[in-house]
């Protein structure tokens, strides 16, 4: 299984450069060709009689393709190469001293590594050490991280298959390992490394115990309580910076900081971010920035194993941060990396970047919002004004409506109406009354005895009284007669009529 010539490679093959070749090893080549990193491989014809010796002079025996091979091609190994020589590097030019001795070139003091460590003391090599510098799972197929001592004194790189990794167990960094491997260097970029075959937990490391003490001390402390915790400043003005001069972080909070406001204030306190004077210079520092008037400090270095960030777990320091009086940024190492100052920070950014991006305010952000906030105070400005002015006319038609000119000018137009209506009321009521007048008039006339008279009655009495009856009159007595134009005065001379018949 071995990758075949591409149009974007002049050679022919692609082999990982290690003395023996195993599957583990196989698959680092696959991530580190898809990555683009070029290996070179030429095929050599070595007869059986001279394996040894071609051996000795840096070629190699595929195992798959059971062929020899190099990585690297040099002046001995030329006469078993039969290829196209059109992919063969020139003949390196030679350096001698005075005395005549050649100088060696890279590839070839690499093969002199190599070669060295074929023997079979660098195989099934059995490591104890605590597990650190570890990212997770970064190629898929192969996991990498590196062992120490208890004492921080020495470190060793690992690689190791994902697929021998025991069910169920955690493998993370702290954790105390016993590993089984081969330890293999890599002549094309001379790096080495132990190809773990075999793992066992072997309970927790000590300083992964120590750490956590003095975490669960300084937590019993309160120093962790986040009712201390400062708020960081929406709007600073002066951003203080406690990193190395010369490290990435320094050039990532920059970059960062200066895209998002150009025009913010930044100061650099230089310190020592590993090693024995990184923690009384670390503590400097944020004594000195503490005082220097900054809005919020951002303490903070680029990623790397236990050991380099292990001043940040100091006590000292946790302290010092626990008492300042500016809010403070932890921007140490990267997402894997948890030093007890994240603790007691008052806010945690998982990489110097995201600190920057976390402590600068994005200007065009804030520029945008103020543009949105004007547009909307504008608009609720006029909808405002509008809406008082609808008010305004509405309180003026009230107004208007309840003016004493109006409310006279109302009262006489009611008056003026009644007055109309009362007139004109009184004036069919007055005919009203003529004409029942004149009805009942007519009807008392044609009732009145006069208007009888008129038509030939006549109204007798005698003296002050009315005759109504013959019985009242006896002949011969004086009566009165009237009629409609005057009186008669008459004798009886005779009643008709009644008992009388005289």
């Amino acid at each position: 299984m071995f990758l075949k010539q591409s149009r974007c490679f002049s050679f022919t093959t692609f082999v990982p450069g290690v003395v023996d070749f195993d599957f583990a090893t196989h698959n680092i080549l696959i991530n580190k060709f898809k990555n683009g990193c070029n290996y070179m491989r030429y095929d050599l014809n070595v007869p059986f009689v001279e394996k040894d010796q071609a051996k000795q002079l840096g070629a190699r025996w595929d195992q798959f393709r059971k062929t020899w091979y190099c990585e690297a091609m040099t002046d001995e190994l030329r006469r078993w190469y039969s290829g196209p020589t059109d992919t063969l590097p020139p003949p390196p030019e030679e350096y001698k001293d005075s005395a005549g001795n050649k100088y060696l070139t890279v590839p070839q003091v690499n093969l002199l590594i190599a070669n060295a460590l074929t023997a079979q003391v660098f195989t099934d090599l059995l490591v104890v050490g605590e597990v650190t510098n570890y990212g997770g799972n970064t190629s898929g197929s192969n996991c990498y991280f590196s062992i120490k001592d208890s004492n921080n004194t020495s470190l060793l790189n690992c690689m190791m298959s994902t697929s021998i990794i025991p069910r169920n167990y955690v493998f993370k960094a702290g954790n105390k390992v016993l590993l089984k491997g081969d330890f293999r260097y890599y002549s094309p970029n001379g790096s080495a490394k132990l190809i773990v075959k075999r793992i066992e937990d072997a309970g927790e490391g000590e300083a992964a115990r120590k750490k956590l003490e003095l975490r669960l001390k300084l937590e019993g402390e309160g120093l962790f309580d986040p009712a201390r915790k400062k708020a960081i400043p929406k709007h600073p003005n002066l951003i203080g910076i406690i990193t190395s001069k010369d490290g990435k972080a320094i050039r990532d909070i920059e970059k960062i900081s200066t895209s998002r406001n150009p025009y913010i204030r930044r100061v650099l306190y230089h310190v020592n971010v590993q090693g024995q004077h990184a923690v009384p210079s670390i503590l400097n520092a944020i004594k000195v920035m503490d005082n220097y008037g900054c809005d919020v400090l951002i303490i903070g270095r680029g990623g790397g194993s236990d050991e380099e960030l292990k001043a940040y777990d100091d006590e000292s320091i946790v302290r010092a941060v626990a008492q300042a009086r500016t809010p403070i940024i932890s921007a140490v190492g990267h997402e894997g990396n948890e030093p007890i100052l994240n603790y007691v920070a008052d806010l945690i950014a998982s990489t110097p970047s995201d600190a920057a991006a976390l402590a600068v305010p994005d200007i065009m952000t804030e520029v945008n919002k103020v543009i949105f906030l004007k547009r909307e105070l504008g608009t609720n400005m006029r909808n405002l004004v509008l809406r008082r002015q609808e008010s305004l006319r509405a309180l003026y038609a009230v107004m208007e409506k309840n003016a004493p000119e109006t409310r006279l000018k109302e009262k006489t137009q009611n008056l003026t109406k009644l007055s109309d209506n009362l007139r004109q009321l009184m004036t069919t009521r007055f005919n009203d009354k003529v004409t029942r007048y004149k009805l009942l008039a007519t009807e008392l006339n044609g009732l009145s005895p006069t208007a009888k008279l008129i038509n030939g009655f006549g109204y007798i009495s005698k003296g002050d009284k009315p005759v109504t009856s013959i019985t009242q009159i006896q002949p011969g007595d004086s009566i009165n007669i009237k009629i409609h134009d005057g009186d008669l005065e008459a004798t009886v001379n005779k009643i008709i009529g009644g008992n009388n018949n005289g």
